[in-house]
């Protein structure tokens, strides 16, 4: 009876071991539960070769080491194999470091942080924050990534990651901290895709900027710790913990922008003042190097003589830097340009369809604001992550481009200009039209280009004078291009003098290409043909797509009355009479007596004609021959490109041939041609076919739906910066409003404030900052005006896509949208 009570013991015993078995331990084993229940991990700050733990279960190692430079993780990898994480695992460093201390002042920590495996899909990111003393007494290690003092999470796109963090970025606002070290710790990201990692870990702490070179070594005031003195960029700290850079790594000036690379001597500046590398240029370099986010100037000096600065920077492919580089480049008078809002002077116009990161060019001349005499500095800066090479070019030109050689300078008077050789043209002389022949094709294969020009043979006086139609015949192919794309190709004409050239905006004729692989044409009539300089263009407008072309020019003559069947038609439209005949059409023989048959020309001049006498002869053998000035049997127009009107004697002259696409400023349609019943001649009509009535892009017809269009301007509330306001510490947006009216020459919506008082501006302050003074516009969330104040706290490097997200964002938020290229936005906020 007693056997079933002690088995039931036994069992009951069992059961109780393997629950604590399965139980999971206080906090990892490596702490006790604390009196508000959680973890108090043992030794979270260890002495140097001891290992501790943190984290919210104290799951995460904590190893003691020593801010000397070296790899912590060779200290520990032996015992404790942390210098290896698997996806999701955390490491940590703890380092003593007195913020007070005066036996061992330091105003910059500097980490880097390097990942020795070769799989792109390990992810090691740095994660620190500061502990002890009255500061830190409450911080701890924990599992978020969220809750730590400073981050460096980009490992992912390189290697190798150096993070440089500044005391004073964390003393702002009058705090006086007092914290003891700094906890450093590695996280291998956790994402599907995420492999095991190996990586290790450097850190020191210094007076003046530091920084690791690609070898890992230590640098200060980006030299070499063992480098000798002579070799220093520097000849030691300033009070303020900046570097007391030697030339050519020291301020120019002495008022310059923070951040630029004059506190740790990265920054060079470069006197060009002239190249003996290149007689082609001013200042020509080859071969400078950049490392990532790091400046190089190049000082030059304006003259009264110099009209036009270009400054051209061509990247250099290299293994480690290929064409896919965004360095970026500015220019200032004055100081060194920086690459914030207000920091400079000019920057590269971007172009969706031409730019290459690689190849940036700034062009600025006396006819720009801002233009004037004087010290002028260049800023090249690198790379965010690659170090790259490049080629610098800085010209100098009388005129626009130095007339790209292919023109005279005219230096008289303010204005300079170019007088183009022939065969080129353009205010520089950059652009070029092949000369075309007749009957001799054109052909160009599939390419990106927006213009190709081209110049017809001249118009003869021969010509002119005579029965001569010039045609010109193109059809395009193309994989790209639809017949549903929003544009076509299109053909221009234009007649003008050595400087003109058509455009879609400015031509004298036009034909849309409407279909690929079909012949469209322009024809000019005898009356449209006139003496000047006759160019056409094969005109691209979606110039991301390929095209190829075929292009002809062909010249049709019509001799008078077919020259009488006594004579040739030359190509210009002029008899060349055969045997005794003569007159235009070869209709004359100069003997006395009239031939059977001939015909006698006589001028009606008012009918701008002429009637035409036959000789006929008396009946029987040998009768008198004479002409017959009572009777006209032939009636024929004197001119060219005139016709008779019906039966009439009276010559006309046809206004034109067929129906024409006119194109105004805002609208594009057909004009038909309109051939009067009785013979009359015929003429486009003066009004619109409406049904064929359509506005351009960017313009609306009017709401009375008449014939008439007007440009939208931009969309109501929308936003674009007002560059022509400066706006401290901040951007201003010009807001798109409209009015009521409707104008066919006005835009309806426009940017207020783009070019008045920065009270009207829309403005947004850069981070660290907070808009004060602005007021709300009635019945808008929109708020105006005010000033941007200093917010307290740390404002300094803040990172490129912050300020990019922080543009956007402020615009969104307001309900707009961004008009300017976001490149663009982002271009000039690279450095905030």
């Amino acid at each position: 009876m007693l056997r079933i009570p002690w088995l039931l013991a036994v069992s009951l015993s069992l059961l109780h071991a393997r629950a604590e078995a399965q139980a999971p331990s206080v906090c990892s084993g490596h702490g006790h539960l604390g009196a508000a229940g959680n973890c108090v991990c043992d030794s979270p700050t260890p002495p140097p070769g001891q290992l501790g733990y943190g984290g919210t279960n104290c799951s995460i190692r904590v190893y003691g080491a020593l801010l000397d430079g070296s790899d912590v993780t060779q200290g520990c990898q032996a015992q404790h194999n942390c210098s290896g994480l698997a996806p999701g695992e955390w490491m940590c460093f703890s380092f003593a470091l007195d913020w007070r201390s005066s036996a061992e002042p330091w105003n910059y920590l500097t980490v880097e942080l390097n990942r020795t495996n070769n799989d792109s899909r390990s992810d090691p990111d740095l994660y620190g924050m500061w502990w002890g003393g009255s500061s830190g007494q409450d911080k701890k290690i924990v599992d978020s990534t969220y809750s730590y003092d400073f981050h460096e999470t980009s490992s992912n796109t390189r290697q190798r990651v150096v993070k440089q963090t500044r005391k004073s970025d964390f003393n702002g606002g009058g705090q006086d901290l007092d914290y003891n070290g700094v906890w450093l710790c590695v996280k291998a990201y956790g994402g599907a895709w995420s492999r095991s990692l190996t990586y290790s870990l450097k850190a020191r702490a210094t007076q003046c900027p530091a920084n690791f070179d690609d070898q890992g070594g230590l640098m200060e005031c980006s030299s070499a710790l063992d480098a000798p003195a002579s070799d220093k960029r520097s000849t030691g700290c300033n009070a303020d913990g900046t570097c007391a850079c030697k030339a050519p790594y020291a301020k120019p000036v002495p008022a310059v922008y923070s951040d630029l690379g004059f506190e740790d001597c990265s920054a060079r500046v470069i006197e060009a003042s002239g190249s003996p590398q290149s007689v082609d240029a001013f200042y020509y370099k080859q071969h400078e190097r950049l490392t990532p986010k790091a400046w190089n100037f190049y000082a030059f000096n304006v003259t009264p003589d110099d009209f036009q600065i270009v400054v051209n920077v061509a990247g250099e492919p290299t293994p480690e830097c290929d064409n896919f580089q965004y360095m970026g480049l500015y220019v200032k008078y004055g100081q060194p340009a920086g690459a914030r809002f207000n920091q400079y002077d000019f920057r590269p116009e971007w172009d969706y369809y031409k730019e290459d990161d690689g190849d940036m060019e700034i062009a600025f001349d006396a006819s720009k604001q801002g233009f004037q005499t004087g010290t002028w500095y260049a800023g090249v800066v690198g790379d965010d992550y690659k170090t790259c090479n490049y080629t610098v070019t800085i010209n100098k030109y009388a005129c626009p481009m130095n007339c790209n050689g292919h023109g005279t300078c005219n230096t008289l008077g303010a204005n300079r200009t170019c007088e183009c050789h022939p065969g080129y043209f353009g205010s520089d002389c950059s652009m070029e039209a092949a000369a075309l022949q007749y009957d001799l094709p054109v052909s160009k294969p599939e390419t990106q280009f927006e213009y190709d020009y081209f110049e017809l043979p001249p118009i003869t006086q021969d010509m002119l004078s005579h029965n001569v139609e010039v045609s010109i015949k193109a059809s395009y192919s193309s994989s790209a291009y639809s017949y549903y794309a929003a544009a076509h190709p299109e053909l221009l004409l234009s007649k003008g003098d050595v400087s003109t050239f058509p455009s879609a905006g400015n031509h004298t004729y036009r034909e849309a290409l409407l279909s690929a692989n079909q012949t469209f044409e322009i024809n000019l009539c005898p009356s449209q043909l006139d003496q000047g300089v006759w160019r056409a263009a094969i005109y691209n407008p979606m110039r991301i797509f390929s095209i190829g072309f075929n292009l002809t020019v062909t010249k049709v003559a019509t001799c008078l009355n077919d020259c009488s069947g006594h004579g040739t038609c030359s190509e210009d439209g002029v008899c060349t009479c055969s045997g005794d005949w003569t007159g235009g059409d070869c209709s004359v023989v100069p003997s006395a007596a009239c031939q059977p048959n001939s015909r006698m020309r006589a001028p009606m001049t008012s009918a701008h004609g002429v009637c035409w006498h036959e000789c006929v002869c008396d009946q029987g053998e040998g009768g008198e021959c004479h002409y017959n000035e009572q009777e006209c049997v032939e009636f024929t127009c004197d001119r060219p490109g005139w016709r008779r009107k019906g039966s009439e004697q009276m010559c006309i002259q046809d206004q034109c041939k067929k129906d024409e696409w006119q194109q105004g400023e805002g609208h594009v349609c057909l004009r038909k041609c309109s051939c009067p019943a009785d013979g009359s001649a015929c003429a486009l009509d003066s009004a619109c076919d409406s049904a064929s009535f359509e506005c351009k892009e960017g313009y609306a017809r009017f709401a009375s739906r008449e014939p008439k269009c007007y440009p939208v301007g931009c969309a109501e509330g929308t936003m674009q910066e007002a560059v022509e306001q400066v706006v401290e510490n901040g951007v201003g947006l010009a807001v798109c409003s409209c009015q009521e009216a409707e104008e066919e020459h006005t835009p309806k919506c426009s940017f207020a404030g783009s070019s008045s008082h920065p009270q009207s501006l829309a403005i947004t302050c850069a981070p660290g900052y907070t808009l004060t003074g602005a007021s709300r516009q009635p019945g808008s969330q929109l708020m105006l005006g005010g000033r941007c104040q200093e917010a307290g706290g740390s404002r300094k490097g803040t990172p490129a896509w912050a300020v990019f997200l922080w543009v956007l964002g402020t615009i969104a938020l307001t309900g707009g949208s961004v008009q300017d290229n976001p490149k663009k936005v982002f271009a000039s906020s690279q450095a905030v």
